[in-house]
C-alpha cells in the first residue's frame, strides 16, 4: 500500500507513547542513581582515564561514573538525563550500542591523545550523546527529534565552548573527542530510524504520490470499509428521506 496511513482511533494507541516515554525517563534515571550511588563510595583512588599508562586503561570503563566533588557531578547530570532519555526514546535498539561503544570509543582516543593526568567525569558521555542526536536530527530530517536537539541547543548550547582548548583543569580533550566519536555514530547509523509513535500519521513522500493510482486509493479505502453497505451509509450519513402517504379519509378539524 503507497498510502500508510496509521491513525489513532479514541486515543488506542496513546498508552504506548506514554509507555515507551516512560521506560525512557526510567532508563535515564537509573544511570543518573548509578552515578550519585558510586559517588557516595569512598573511593581514594584514581580509577580515572590516566593517557598512555596502562594502569589507566581501566578508567576506559569506570571513568564516566566517577566525579571529583558534587558540583562536578551536578554540573554533568542534568544533560545527562535529558540526553540519555532522548536517545531511548528515539534509537531504543541501538541504545547500548550508541552508549557503551561511544563511552569506550571516546575514551579510548582521550588516552591515547589527552594531557597527562587523572581524567574523570562523565561530560565526555555527554559530548558524545550530544553530536549524535544533533547530526542524527540533520540527517534523518526528523522533526520530533530536531525539536529535542533544538530543545538541548537552547538549554545547554554553551557547551559548543568545551572543545576549544584552554588551560583550565577540565578536559577539553575528552569533550572535543566525545563530540566527534557522537558525529561518527551518526554517520555509521545514518539509515536508522527513529522509534515512531502509532500516534502519529506517517505522510506518502513524492515518490508515493507520483505512483498513487485509483487502485491503490481503492485499496487503501478498503482498510475503512469492509463492504459495499458501509460505504452506502457512509456516503449517506447526511441524507434526509420524507415519506409521504396520502390520506383517503381526512379527518374535519370542526
Amino acid at each position: 500500500m503507497l498510502l500508510n496511513l496509521r491513525i489513532a482511533v479514541d486515543g488506542l494507541h496513546w498508552p504506548v507513547e506514554q509507555k515507551h516515554l516512560r521506560l525512557s525517563l526510567g532508563v535515564a534515571l537509573f544511570f543518573v542513581m548509578v552515578m550519585l550511588f558510586v559517588h557516595l563510595l569512598p573511593i581514594n583512588n584514581c580509577y580515572g582515564i590516566q593517557p598512555r599508562e596502562t594502569d589507566g586503561l581501566i578508567g576506559l570503563l569506570f571513568s564516566p561514573f566517577l566525579h571529583v566533588d558534587w558540583l562536578h557531578l551536578g554540573s554533568n547530570l542534568p544533560p545527562l538525563f535529558l540526553l540519555l532519555a532522548g536517545l531511548f526514546y528515539f534509537y531504543p535498539n541501538r541504545f547500548f550500542e550508541v552508549l557503551f561503544l561511544g563511552i569506550l570509543s571516546t575514551n579510548f582516543l582521550v588516552w591515547i591523545f589527552a594531557r597527562s593526568g587523572c581524567i574523570i567525569g562523565a561530560s565526555g558521555v555527554v559530548y558524545n550523546l550530544a553530536g549524535f542526536l544533533v547530526l542524527k536530527s540533520f540527517l534523518n530530517n526528523d522533526r520530533r527529534l530536531g525539536a529535542f536537539a533544538l530543545i538541548f541547543i537552547f538549554l545547554y548550547g554553551g557547551l559548543v565552548w568545551g572543545v576549544f582548548p584552554h588551560n583550565a583543569p577540565i578536559s577539553w580533550e575528552s569533550h572535543m573527542l566525545g563530540a566527534l566519536t557522537g558525529f561518527i555514530f551518526a554517520l555509521v547509523f545514518r539509515k536508522q530510524q527513529a522509534w515512531n509513535s502509532p500516534t502519529y500519521i506517517s505522510q506518502p513522500n513524492e515518490e508515493d504520490e507520483s505512483q498513487m493510482s485509483d487502485n491503490s486509493w481503492q485499496s487503501s479505502t478498503s482498510t475503512l470499509f469492509k463492504t459495499s453497505e458501509d460505504i452506502e451509509d457512509w456516503l449517506n450519513y447526511k441524507e434526509i428521506n420524507y415519506f409521504y402517504q396520502e390520506n383517503k379519509n381526512p379527518e374535519s378539524d370542526s
